[in-house]
């Protein structure tokens, strides 16, 4: 059973290294205009920039050229540009970038490892993270990539090594952001326990992080596990509550998947007050199967159809293979050597 909206959270695990990430000098005048806010907020604005100033950077060679790289490759893997991703690949090893690339390795494989997993490729996936742990002293880097591997592990049907690596995990060394995308994945790891009680503290804390540093693609993202634990759970209120908060500015930033979810749990909403599911919602759950399984929601839709008999609408043999391109295997070689 597998449960999880993979780079909400990650992302934000992934994007950096703490010297060469959080510190790095904006080469923009306000925040809203920097490649790194707009990589995390609005991915899609930021490869608009990469290409507006893509020339310029191929002329360039600093530790800014490779922040700007690092920056709209999470940009590309947020929005599954498979293409773009690889080509960043390409440019990041240029030897031209050489002298001013280690500070930035961590970041670079890490995200390599949430591309890979986006895109269903656990195996690459769990490479990419294996090798950022090797690559980094640092407790907070090391912390990034276990919570990666242990969802990577997770998604490629081994819970038991994502259970015990996550155990291990001290949450001491972390705040803000960090500390959303660590109780994004013990939310999504108690959905797949049934503990949903444990999963809406998670989602709800993880939401106020996002919240309060202004991650809003985030914020809206968690919001949508948050309103499907709270409807597997019939806590109608919260439900209600925080519904009202997901705008249509909001759910601009979730992904197909997740707006297909949202359309669903909308759906879903009034057969589970009424203890009898209706013929729309039964029509649009077997519309919306494949995307709900894709999207990895096989654990809360299953509790929410339980109480009305109609765990049958969803089925394991519904297709639920990637139909994004898949990225070339070992994009790693260069910097991690063959596994």
């Amino acid at each position: 059973m597998k449960y999880f909206i993979y780079l909400f959270g990650l992302l934000l695990l992934s994007y950096g290294s703490t010297s060469a990430i959080e510190e790095h000098i904006s080469a923009f005048a306000t925040e809203p205009e920097s490649i790194e806010y707009l990589s995390l907020n609005y991915p899609d604005k930021a490869i608009e920039l990469y290409k507006r100033n893509s020339a310029k950077l191929l002329t360039s060679h600093s530790e800014k050229t490779v922040s700007f790289y690092n920056d709209v490759l999470v940009a590309a893997s947020s929005v599954h540009d498979t293409v773009l991703i690889e080509e960043l690949v390409g440019l990041l090893a240029h030897r031209r970038l050489d002298p001013f690339r280690e500070p930035y390795l961590f970041a670079i494989i890490n995200v390599l490892g949430v591309s890979y997993g986006t895109n269903l490729q656990y195996v690459e996936a769990i490479a990419a993270y294996k090798c950022a742990l090797t690559l980094t002293d640092n407790k907070l880097e090391k912390m990034i990539a276990k919570v990666n591997l242990a969802i990577a592990y997770r998604m490629a049907d081994q819970p038991a090594l994502s259970y015990q690596i996550l155990q291990s995990i001290d949450e001491s060394i972390l705040s803000g952001r960090r500390i959303a995308g660590v109780l994004v994945v013990k939310g999504n790891t108690a959905m797949v326990l049934r503990e949903v009680g444990a999963a809406i503290d998670h989602y709800t804390m993880a939401r106020h992080y996002y919240i309060k540093a202004k991650h809003h693609r985030n914020a809206a993202r968690v919001t949508v596990n948050l309103l499907g634990a709270a409807l597997a759970d019939g806590q109608w209120t919260l439900f209600d509550k925080v519904r009202k908060t997901l705008n249509l500015t909001l759910q601009s930033h979730l992904t197909d998947n997740e707006s297909a979810y949202l359309l669903w749990l909308d759906k879903l909403y009034g057969s589970l007050k009424n203890k009898k599911i209706s013929s729309e919602a039964q029509s649009v759950t077997l519309n919306l199967a494949p995307k709900l399984l894709a999207g990895g929601y096989l654990a809360p839709v299953k509790m929410i159809l339980e109480p009305l008999g109609a765990m049958h609408l969803v089925s394991l043999e519904v297709q639920t293979e990637s139909k994004k391109s898949r990225l070339r295997p070992r994009l790693i070689e260069h910097w991690c050597g063959v596994p």
